[in-house]
């Protein structure tokens, strides 16, 4: 109760500074188009489509050019290249190789992964490479207020110009000004844990280094398992520590250390913690699959198919391990075999375009497993 109080203040506020953004940057559009008499009451319905796809490029483009800033000032930092993705399309460094992968995470607009330099004294450089995106921004936008002050004959280019702009002042303010809640932790609030916090800093390198490791085919097993302490319960509040429990779930699940994953989430459940929402609904599908092999039914399970589960089950309906708990929901809740197996189908269909391997491969393999239990399952009944 506590942690969704906390929560709903910071979503709360979170609005609160996207509502004052955009009512400022509406003030500011209309006083531009008064001053330069740009309007559109004259305009063919063809020119205020044109009109919505500059628009839409513009916000495109300040998108790219943000993920771009994390890369370049990365690089300069010393991180090496690991993936680069836009919405669902994601570039990814196979030992050298650049290959175009999908795949769709809630909440994520795009996201540029790298594998982080080695500590010196137990402390990586994080800051501008979490702030890169928020000066590319500002950077680009500097750049075409130049070319407005240029071009000022151009109405046309004066007005795309002038939305570039703005859209470059609303990503560098929301990802800038730090924050950071169960569903959100921006940029700037990640800067500052990774200079205040050296357990932050830690855990941020771990994530880095894993995620590296695992687009090179190595699964969470045949990392070092001191990579998988369990954080204390006070330094799971914060966001990226927490990220560490995550991980350390993920790689008892994948070992099929099934009571131990779950007393582990369970326990997470019952304390304060700083788990990023889309990370919990996710470790919930994991507790759900669990619990279905063990044969639980009725509240145990019911009481995990909530309204947030299930959505992300709708939008992330080509992510492994949902794909995987719908399996098993088919299988061991609703025992019906055609839907379970057109989830299989499912799997196998995006296996090919999915960035890691490994996972494919285990959550083949915990398929079988619920194959496996429904198949004895069936021979009790008779």
């Amino acid at each position: 109760m506590e942690r969704k109080k906390k929560n709903t203040i910071r979503i709360t506020l979170y609005y609160v500074i996207c509502v004052l953004c955009g009512a400022a940057i509406g003030f500011i559009f209309t006083q531009f188009y008064l001053v330069n008499g740009i309007g559109v009451h004259n305009l063919s319905l063809t020119q205020i489509c044109i009109r919505l796809v500059l628009l839409i490029i513009a916000f495109m483009l300040q998108l790219f050019l943000h993920e771009a800033g994390h890369l370049i000032f990365g690089l300069l930092s010393g991180y090496g290249f690991v993936s680069f993705r836009i919405f669902n399309i994601m570039i990814l460094n196979d030992h050298g190789h650049l290959l175009i992968r999908r795949l769709h995470l809630d909440g994520t607009a795009g996201q540029c992964l790298m594998s982080p330099p080695e500590p010196v004294n137990g402390h990586i450089p994080g800051l501008l490479y979490n702030m890169g995106g928020i000066l590319m921004n500002l950077l680009a936008g500097f750049a075409a207020m130049i070319l407005i002050y240029v071009c000022n004959d151009n109405k046309e280019l004066i007005e795309w110009l002038f939305q570039f702009v703005l859209f470059g002042v609303v990503f560098a303010l929301l990802n800038g000004i730090p924050f950071a809640s169960s569903t959100i932790s921006n940029d700037g609030a990640n800067a500052i844990a990774l200079e205040s916090n050296p357990k932050a800093n830690r855990a941020f390198y771990l994530q880095m280094k894993m995620n590296a490791m695992l687009s090179e085919g190595v699964s969470l097993s045949g990392m070092p398992e001191e990579w998988f302490e369990v954080p204390d319960d006070a330094d799971m509040e914060n966001s990226l520590i927490a990220t560490i429990g995550v991980f350390a779930c993920n790689r008892l699940m994948e070992q099929h250390r099934f009571t131990d994953m779950e007393h582990l989430i369970v326990h997470f459940m019952s304390i304060p913690n700083g788990i990023n929402d889309i990370h919990w609904q996710l470790l919930k599908c994991d507790l759900l699959y669990v619990r279905l092999l063990s044969g639980k039914q009725g509240e145990p399970i019911t009481s995990l198919l909530d309204a947030p589960v299930k959505k992300v089950m709708k939008t992330m309906k080509d992510f492994p391990s949902v794909i995987r708990t719908q399996y098993a929901l088919a299988l061991l809740h609703d025992q019906d075999e055609n839907r379970a197996e057109s989830f299989r189908k499912h799997m196998a269909e995006i296996s090919g375009s999915y960035p890691y391997h490994t996972d494919i491969m285990h959550e083949n393999d915990l398929m079988i497993l619920a194959k496996q239990q429904y198949r004895r399952n069936v021979e009790q009944v008779r």
